[in-house]
């Protein structure tokens, strides 16, 4: 039996299956400390969109999420040794932002907290 290219049908089918555990992974991880759901979050998120305009469109919207999808444009061009060195990387970068996030979070709130204070004094 010979086997050709794999069909466009399957290929979706795959893409929809691996979409929806990286789903089902990081809503795990937004519970559970161990499972990293941001990053399981992140590379379905990816894939998505890489598979619907809609979703492409959807996300572009956010000008982080637009950043990290111009930065993965190439990366299921890559060898998979790239890919797991570009997923590493990615989950630094996302830890990172996710940091900076947080920190100008609780500045604004302390900020808030400050102004609201000294209304009372």
């Amino acid at each position: 039996m010979k086997m050709g290219r794999v069909s466009k049908f399957t290929t979706k089918i795959a893409a929809c299956l691996v979409i929806l555990t990286c789903l089902a992974l990081g809503a795990i991880g937004m519970v559970l400390p161990i499972v990293p759901g941001l990053l399981f979050l992140a590379i379905g998120a990816l894939m998505a969109a890489r598979h619907s305009r809609a979703i492409d469109r959807l996300l572009r919207k956010n000008p982080t999420v637009n950043a990290y999808l111009d930065d993965a444009h190439g990366l299921f061009e890559l060898s998979l040794r790239n890919k797991i060195q570009y997923g590493g990387l990615l989950s630094v970068k996302l830890l990172i932002d996710s940091t900076a996030y947080l920190i100008a979070l609780a500045s604004r709130l302390a900020r808030m907290t400050a102004r609201t204070l000294q209304r009372y004094r």
